[in-house]
């Protein structure tokens, strides 16, 4: 608890800090030029909204109730998430599902979260472009569904760590992301895994149940 109220402490004291120094130029500057007030407006601007996320993340996860679980296609509600997220033009999108695939149980608002929190974090790691494919694969209990990028990859070292709170290895990112994304798999009763490779990409997978068994 320690370790998670100092970094939400240094995730919201650095923005408040930038908003204080240009709140300071703007109430003291001498004439300032109209491209300096706007500057120092849009910084003020930016910084609010980084406060905005932090909260916002961690009220997700508190007040996110209990998984109302039940039968729900995947394949489609992917699509709509990955339409609906602004995507660079140098960026691929390939689809790689099979046919028939079954349907799983879990909450479909929750896990549009997590399958958009994966996307993003996938988008964000290919700066330069590259090829995002979202597939599945299904077993006899399980459909495991794959968000891989070709992006910049994961330290091995760091790996282990990706998930856990407040952990980010982006400039500008608060390391909730990935957290708030496994809570969702584990309240609907799936595993969230993640292989990488710098230089080559990450594959993040998530294991749900299928909604055709009825004894796991």
């Amino acid at each position: 608890m320690g370790k998670v109220a100092g970094g939400i402490a240094h995730e919201i004291r650095n923005p408040l800090n930038a908003v204080k120094t240009s709140a300071y130029f703007l109430l003291n500057a001498k004439k300032p030029s109209t491209e300096k007030v706007r500057e120092h407006l849009e910084r003020i601007d930016r910084q609010v909204s980084t406060v905005d996320n932090v909260i916002t993340a961690l009220a997700d996860v508190a007040i996110m109730p209990e998984a109302n679980l039940c039968p729900v296609a995947i394949e489609p509600l992917l699509r709509t998430v990955v339409s609906s997220l602004r995507l660079p033009e140098n960026l691929d999108v390939v689809f790689l599902f099979g046919e028939g695939m079954p349907e799983v149980m879990v909450d479909e608002r929750q896990i549009a979260i997590a399958f958009r929190n994966l996307i993003r974090n996938a988008r964000d790691a290919m700066p330069d472009g590259g090829v995002l494919t979202v597939g599945s694969k299904v077993s006899a209990l399980h459909v495991v569904f794959s968000i891989k990028d070709s992006g910049v990859g994961i330290a091995s070292e760091n790996l282990k760590d990706i998930i856990e709170p407040l952990f980010t290895t982006k400039a500008r990112g608060m390391g909730l992301g990935l957290s708030i994304t496994r809570a969702i798999v584990e309240k609907n009763q799936g595993s969230l895994s993640v292989d990488s490779q710098l230089g080559v990409g990450s594959d993040f997978r998530i294991s749900l149940n299928r909604g055709d068994v009825k004894e796991l």
